[in-house]
């Protein structure tokens, strides 16, 4: 059996992606942000429709794809699918050049982010230090509302990767946190964030006042200052997890931290 072809895979990893974050996003749903018919995209993604490098342009942007990927996704359609020949081979030889590069980035099998992608690898590390902790799959699911069989692969997981051990029949973190840049392009991290994301959304919706604390500010902003309010917020998570972890503290609940700073104009508007 021949392999997908990438611009395929593209969209098969994207799709699952936004199904982990959210359990209730649909291939219907998919579709529609695609900005095709739900037959289209399932004849697409089950190669047996083509797709011209200028429609894997438009879906690419649809998705919000980034650059690199939306190149692999336009250069692997036009190689395949495009009527000119010459456009052909030069998505081809292109095609070989960024492949490379995002396997480099995405398909990197010692990348701890590749398995512990998910917001509950994260919770259920720090919920070890949960004074009535408890080594009952039935127990931490309840905490989490995750049913007891993800909760045993998610130990799984971690037990792969390291992070956790047992010490005298009792499952202890053994993960140092290690930093993974955020400015370099991953699917991975990518599908962490949102998954935190999608967390957030419930709080925002369930959680009372009192136990959360959620804040917006909008302002225009110089460009050339971005690299320094970046380190800013890095700055402050690291003053923040120092002032308010003491390893010697009772702790008796779980909660996650999340800055966002982004951009919400459009790039480069011009007027004719």
């Amino acid at each position: 059996m021949t392999s997908p072809k990438p611009f395929i895979q593209i969209l098969k990893k994207e799709l699952s992606a936004r199904i982990d974050a959210n359990g209730n996003y649909s291939l219907r749903a998919f579709a529609r942000d695609a900005g095709l018919s739900a037959s289209q995209i399932s004849q697409i993604l089950n190669g047996k429709r083509g797709l011209s490098g200028k429609s894997a342009l438009i879906i690419g942007q649809n998705l919000g794809l980034n650059s690199l990927e939306r190149d692999v996704l336009v250069h692997s359609a036009a190689s395949s699918h495009s009527k000119s020949k010459k456009v052909k081979a030069e998505s081809a030889d292109s095609l070989k050049k960024l492949i490379k590069k995002y396997r480099q980035i995405y398909h990197s099998k010692k990348s701890e982010v590749a398995i512990a992608n998910r917001w509950h690898h994260y919770a259920v590390l720090e919920l070890l230090e949960h004074k009535d902790y408890r080594d009952d799959f039935a127990w931490i699911g309840k905490k989490l509302g995750l049913q007891v069989l993800v909760v045993r692969n998610i130990f799984s997981d971690l037990e792969k990767l390291g992070w956790i051990r047992q010490v005298s029949g009792r499952f202890v973190a053994s993960h140092s946190h290690s930093e993974t840049s955020s400015d370099e392009p991953s699917l991975d991290l990518r599908q962490l964030h949102l998954s935190f994301l999608k967390k957030a959304e419930q709080s925002l919706q369930t959680d009372r006042v009192s136990e959360r604390e959620f804040l917006n500010m909008t302002l225009a902003f110089p460009k050339n200052k971005i690299p320094e309010a970046k380190d800013f917020v890095r700055r402050f998570q690291a003053e923040f997890a120092e002032k308010f972890y003491d390893e010697n503290e009772q702790k008796d609940s779980v909660y996650q931290l999340s800055v966002q700073f982004f951009r919400l104009d459009k790039k480069d508007v011009t007027y004719e």
